[in-house]
Formats: C-alpha cells, structure tokens, sequence
C-alpha cells in the first residue's frame, strides 16, 4: 500500500477544506455511475426549488476550478446554501513515489490514476488527494451516494445493454475504450481473455456486450467500470474524516428514502425548509414509481431483471480471482466490510456459480 501522498501536499490539500460546522454556504452533490446520481440530481432541483437557492450540474469530474466558478456564479448566503451536482467523483491529484516507493512523489503520467513507482498506472484506493476551494462565507458541505460495488457491476452491465443505447459513447469504438481502460490500470490480459481481438475491438462497446455471452460480458462490464469504482472508493475515504461530508450508502437511500432525505436536507438547510422538501422529494423515490415508471426509465434496471440473474452475474464475478479481489478491496474500502462473497474462497464461489447455473441454492451472495 502506498502511503496517502495528499496529506504531504500541506495546504490547499483534502485536510484543509473549509468544512465544518453550520452555517453552511454551499454543498457539493456527488455521486458515480450507477449509485443514485437520477436520485440525487432529483433531490437538488427539489431544494433548489423549494429553498430558492442556485443549482449548477457539471458532467464529469469536477475540478476545483469547476466547484469555484459554482460558487462565484452562485453567490451563496451562509444558511441557505447553493449548490453543485457533480455526475462522478470530484477531480483527484495522483502522485507516485520513485525509487521503488522511496523517492519523493511525483505527478503520475495521467494525473488523475495512481501509479506504480515506474509510472505505470495501477488500480488503487490512495495514491491521490483532493483539492476543494474555501467559500468567502460559510461552510463547505458535500454529499456523497455510495453503493456496493458488486451491485454497481451488474447494473451498469444491464444499463450498457440496452438499445437504444442511453448514452452516446457506448456506440463508440471498443478499440478507443480498450485504450482507456489500458490507460487506467487495467491489465491488458484480462481484457485478451474475454475474447477483445480486433474483430471485436472494431465493434461498438453496446454491440460487444450484447454479442458476448453475459458470463464474459459481465466480466468486461467490471474492467471497464474499475476506474471509476476505485474514483469513489478514494473519495469516500479522502472524505470520511471531514465533518461536513455527508456519505450515504445508496442501499439506505433505496430502504429508507424519506430519511434519508430529512438527513440531508436537516443537516444543510433551513428548518422551515424541510417538510416542503420531504413532501417535494416523493417524486425521486424511485419505489414509489409505477410499474410503467419504472418499465420506461432506463435508468432504474433493478425493475426489468430478477434477483436470480443479479446473484447469477456475480457468482460469475465471485469466481473470477483477479475481479473477486478487486471487488473486495473496493467493498472494504467503501464500508462493506462485510460483504458475504469476500468471505469465500475462489473455489466456493466457483460451486456457488455453478449451483445457481444447475437451479440450486447457492452459498454466493
């Protein structure tokens, strides 16, 4: 493990942001692929509505730079604060060390992934900081949806299925994928392994998927979705010694939505606003939906797909060494320490696999 290179950054790193105890000024919405960001995004523009304050939305990683032109453009008041929704993780700073980790750090090739001491990327919880602006006025809060990564995995493997496809680069190339999963640390084997030659490479990542059997496209859906587990695994534990960040599981959000709701808006607004925002909200609790509702909505897949096929695709996962490691770095780091499949050898996992394939009770998930 390679030591937090952030905390050597001294001022303007994760440790000097101006959060802290109310009145707050402005909050920061973020959420990653597939772990309530419609939710999310759904409960801003409530508040924004409700409390009468500004909401910007950014796609992508949002820099600081991002977060201090919301807060200029915003104008916040202490006690009634703006708003920014971030539809990833906040931008990170990755640093390697030379010398096999001895030397002094340095600015990895690709700013925002780890690095190995050669430079090469690598998939990692640390090796990174972040870097947040101070408000002139007020605290800076941040709210933060989680969400177990092995769920994660399968539902953004059904999302990218669908066709049309919901969003426009997965009718791009596999081959300029290919490269960037390579550029974050994926292993290029693994990526061989599942059958990625150039007759594939000149397919689209939608068509790739529907054409893989779901074993293999499951396991392909993982690689590509690494990079940004590991963005909110890092977030989540660059954030969770601050005060003021408010980081949910996405499961409690989905079990317990109206708390979950009076969390936020109780810890960052107004008292007088927070019966209007509760009531306001139902409209984003997405089990409140119609069965049309949730038929139509390509973002909520949970709805079109049974539990069997989801515990199926991860007994696929669980008995893949390499991917199951991964899975459970990413759940310990992410709080779900837990997790029943990291309680198994690769080998049960395996059986579990093929029970569930045969129709019987499984010991996975």
């Amino acid at each position: 493990m390679c030591p937090p290179y952030w905390s050597t950054k001294g001022q303007g790193a994760i440790d000097s942001i101006a959060t802290g105890q109310p009145p707050f000024s402005f909050v920061i919405m973020s959420s990653s692929h597939k772990t309530g960001t419609v939710q999310l995004l759904c409960l801003a523009r409530v508040v924004r509505d409700v409390a009468g304050v500004a909401l910007s939305t950014h796609t992508g990683n949002a820099t600081s730079a991002h977060v201090a032109a919301a807060i200029a453009a915003a104008d916040p008041q202490p006690g009634n604060p703006a708003m920014l929704m971030s539809v990833l993780p906040l931008n990170q700073e990755c640093f390697g060390r030379a010398d096999g980790g001895s030397g002094p750090p340095f600015r990895c090739p690709r700013p925002d992934v780890p690095c190995n001491p050669d430079g090469t990327p690598r998939l990692s919880t640390d090796g990174c900081y972040m870097h947040l602006p101070a408000t002139d006025s007020g605290a800076l809060g941040l709210v933060h949806f989680v969400r177990n990564p092995w769920d994660v995995v399968v539902s953004a493997y059904w999302y990218h299925l669908q066709t049309p496809a919901p969003e426009t680069w997965i009718d791009k190339p596999l081959s300029t994928r290919l490269g960037m999963m390579r550029e974050a640390g994926v292993p290029p084997e693994q990526l061989a392994a599942l059958g990625t030659g150039e007759e594939q490479a000149a397919m689209s990542y939608g068509d790739t998927l529907r054409a893989l059997p779901d074993e293999a496209g499951v396991q392909l859906e993982f690689w590509r979705s690494a990079e940004g587990l590991y963005a909110m695994a890092r977030q989540y534990r660059l954030l969770r010694h601050q005060p003021a960040a408010l980081q949910l599981p996405y499961e409690g959000a989905q079990a317990a939505f109206n708390d979950t709701v009076r969390r936020i808006a109780g810890q960052f607004w107004p008292q007088q606003h927070a019966g209007r925002i509760l009531g306001a909200a139902q409209q984003c609790d997405p089990t409140t939906w119609s069965a049309a509702q949730l038929t139509t909505n390509n973002h909520v897949t949970a709805a079109k797909h049974s539990a069997a096929d989801r515990q199926r695709l991860q007994g696929v996962l669980a008995a893949q060494p390499e991917i199951r490691r991964h899975l459970c770095v990413l759940a310990a780091a992410l709080g779900y320490a837990d997790d029943p499949r990291c309680r198994q050898q690769p080998e049960q996992a395996q059986q579990g696999q093929q029970q569930q394939q045969a129709g019987q009770p499984s010991v996975v998930g």
